[in-house]
């Protein structure tokens, strides 16, 4: 705003600075007109009669009209050296200069009070009336103009010209000064009212950086269509970098929820094995349980790279044909040890499909679990693999507890648990978000549904993944 003021400020001073010399120059010339009519005048009235200069102005000055000359004047004869002036002067003299014959010089004088004046100095020759002359006989030496050389000085007083002057000029500072001012204002007002739903923008989009918003950022109505693209590309790949970190953070915690039930597996078969003596032959055995955990637990760390690689683009699926039976009946056999009571049914279609195995069976162990820990002792637990409507389905069906056909969405979202859960309860909140996230990657769907008293959740993959098995 202050470059575009300063900038329309110099404009403005060059534009009146050559409108104040017109101006000046118009009324100067009109001066000058004046003048040299006057001193045109003048000249002529300067009459040779019989060798005497006679000047004709003398007898006009007591007329009633006067001679029509503005301003004093003083003729000079050069040859006798004698002076004639209007009678303004009174006894004083003006400034003598001319130029060649019969070329009048204009230039600014000071008069004897110390009033500027213009003055216009010419050099001339009596004028010589012809016609007078030849009635009086043949013209005689006496009579030739050119021996009585005239100088004429004629002047006017400006003073009052540039008090108008300096009037004019006073009051084009004051427009000037007014007209920036203004400006400026205008400019702020404008910027002011141009830049609100840019600021609007701005403080969305620090709102969003900071966290507080999480949906796209909305753009202000009134913003310029010129940066109505930059603002979306800019909105488009601030969401790009909120998916990345959003991706990165749920990476981390569902990797510490995948590796939370392993660690502690392991840490309680190293501690019974500590808490006594105990034969060689038991100590091999619950080191070898311990080893296969981890070699589990490397196998889960590895298909959390595989899914994080997955997210960025960086892998694709790796179909392979996979035992689904077996792979989920070594599941069962592992989960019935930890939950006791509970009573597993299973419906399992013999044969092979094709599928990312690592994803596979985190997708299946995640739900395999929040089956077994929301199912009370004395409970039964359904599983269903199959083959329906040209997709391969996989089930599981159990008690819902306090689960509502409504918590469907939300559960799917990360932290989030059924009404009755507390601190105590057994899991974060992060099991069935991280399935359906895998369901979604291999190409098909997580849902859940409640009939009576028991809550479905059913992931369905196309065959293309997941073959027939």
């Amino acid at each position: 705003m202050i470059g575009s003021g300063l900038l329309v400020a110099i404009v403005l001073l060059i534009a009146n600075a050559s409108i104040f010399g017109r101006i000046k120059r118009d009324h100067i010339e009109d001066v000058d007109t004046q003048l040299l009519q006057s001193a045109s005048l003048l000249s002529k009235s300067a009459e040779l009669d019989f060798g005497h200069v006679v000047y004709e102005w003398k007898e006009a000055m007591h007329s009633a009209s006067g001679p029509p000359v503005t301003g004093v004047f003083q003729f000079w004869d050069v040859n006798t050296k004698t002076s004639e002036r209007s009678p303004e002067l009174g006894p004083h003299d003006l400034p003598q200069f001319h130029g060649p014959l019969n070329q009048p010089v204009l230039k600014d004088i000071v008069l004897h009070d110390g009033v500027h004046a213009r003055a216009v100095g010419l050099l001339h020759y009596p004028f010589l009336d012809q016609l007078a002359a030849g009635e009086q006989g043949p013209p005689v030496t006496e009579a030739d103009p050119s021996s009585h050389p005239q100088i004429l000085v004629c002047a006017r007083e400006i003073e009052s010209l540039e008090k108008h002057l300096r009037s004019v000029r006073q009051g084009l500072i004051y427009t000037t000064v007014a007209t920036v001012i203004g400006i400026w204002i205008a400019i702020y007002v404008i910027s002011s009212w141009t830049l609100r739903p840019i600021n609007q923008l701005s403080s969305r989009l620090l709102k969003r950086s900071l966290g507080e918003e999480g949906t796209m950022t909305e753009i202000p109505e009134k913003l310029p269509s010129e940066l109505t693209e930059l603002a979306t590309a800019f909105g488009t790949t601030l969401a790009r970098v909120e998916a990345a970190r959003s991706h990165e953070r749920d990476f981390a915690l569902h990797a510490a929820h995948e590796l939370r039930t392993p660690v502690a597996g392991i840490h309680a078969t190293l501690e019974q094995a500590l808490h006594r003596p105990r034969h060689e032959d038991d100590l091999r055995e619950r080191i070898g349980t311990a080893l296969d955990i981890t070699s589990g637990m490397r196998g889960t760390i590895g298909s959390l790279m595989r899914l994080a690689r997955l997210r960025g683009g960086i892998e694709k699926i790796n179909c392979e044909p996979v035992d689904v039976a077996s792979v989920l009946q070594a599941m069962i056999e592992r989960d019935s040890q930890n939950y006791s009571g509970i009573t597993v049914e299973t419906h399992f279609e013999s044969g092979t499909t094709s599928t990312d195995e690592g994803l596979f069976r985190i997708l299946t162990e995640n739900l395999l679990d929040n089956a077994f820990r929301h199912s009370p002792p004395g409970s039964t637990i359904s599983l269903c693999a199959k083959v329906a409507d040209g997709r391969f389905l996989f089930e599981t069906n159990n008690p819902h507890g306090d689960l509502r056909a409504e918590d469907a969405a939300r559960l799917f979202r990360p932290f989030q648990r059924g009404e009755q859960a507390n601190a105590d309860s057994a899991g974060a909140g992060l099991g069935l978000p991280l399935a359906k996230e895998i369901a979604t990657l291999l190409g098909g769907s997580l849902e859940m549904s409640i009939r009576g008293e028991r809550v479905t959740f059913s992931v369905t993959l196309p065959l293309s993944q997941a073959g027939p098995p």
